[in-house]
């Protein structure tokens, strides 16, 4: 449980930068996707990390047909 619980914490110190939230990683979405699995209830900020919004597609651009 200790080395889980080091584990955790050194995540969560790699995803405090803005950054990271901004633009999440596929490590951090797994992360967070797991710790819901797991029974935590993932605030707003991470709900979106963990499940970004679809981007629209980009409109053609020219010479690319």
């Amino acid at each position: 449980m200790l080395t889980l619980t080091l584990i955790l914490g050194a995540h969560e110190h790699s995803a405090a930068a803005v950054d990271s939230w901004q633009h999440p990683t596929p490590a951090l979405r797994r992360y967070l996707t797991q710790l819901e699995t797991w029974g935590y209830a993932l605030a707003d900020v991470e709900r979106l990390a963990a499940n970004p919004p679809v981007q629209p597609d980009q409109p053609d651009q020219p010479g690319s047909r």
